[in-house]
């Protein structure tokens, strides 16, 4: 996985925030939107990779991200704090 590689992840709409889920819907999160791909490493998030949204599609109760790697990132120690909302899709906090 690298620079300019192209992915497609899924969520069921239940999995993502319903604050991204209103932006996406009316318009405020296109083509562009710069992304950050986390895992759960130790009970932490950890950023892996940068990312470019190419697109979205909802087929059924399930939204489908299409995005660009821009940069992968080595594994940092900066983490985040794990989601207590368990949205697999959210706003960076």
């Amino acid at each position: 996985m690298g620079g300019g590689y192209q992915f497609h992840l899924a969520y069921d709409t239940s999995q993502i925030e319903p604050a991204v889920l209103d932006d996406l819907q009316n318009g405020r999160i296109l083509a562009g939107h710069v992304l950050e791909l986390l895992q759960i490493r130790e009970g932490r998030l950890v950023r892996f990779a940068l990312a470019e949204l190419a697109g979205w599609v909802r087929p059924a109760d399930v939204i489908r991200f299409d995005f660009r790697i821009l940069q992968v990132i080595p594994y940092l120690r900066d983490g985040a704090v794990r989601n207590e909302l368990e949205y697999y899709c959210r706003y960076k906090r």
